[in-house]
């Protein structure tokens, strides 16, 4: 009896390491993949600013006339 009991908290004990193992790589995969979303968010938007940049700056300067 002992030695099924044995047996058995060895395979759970192997069964949540490998678990573990998985959730770890998941995790990673996770940071990368948000990593990679905020860069191209970020250079999606220097691209938007960089093109109609130069349009937006008389009405910041009306507005600040105005002010």
């Amino acid at each position: 009896m002992q030695d099924h009991k044995v047996r058995a908290n060895m395979f759970i004990h192997r069964w949540l390491r490998g678990r573990r193992t998985v959730i770890a790589e998941q995790a990673g995969a996770t940071t990368s993949e948000y990593s990679l979303l905020v860069g191209f968010i970020a250079t999606l938007i220097a691209a938007i600013v960089g093109l109609i940049g130069q349009q937006l700056i008389p009405g910041f300067q009306a507005a600040l006339a105005g002010l």
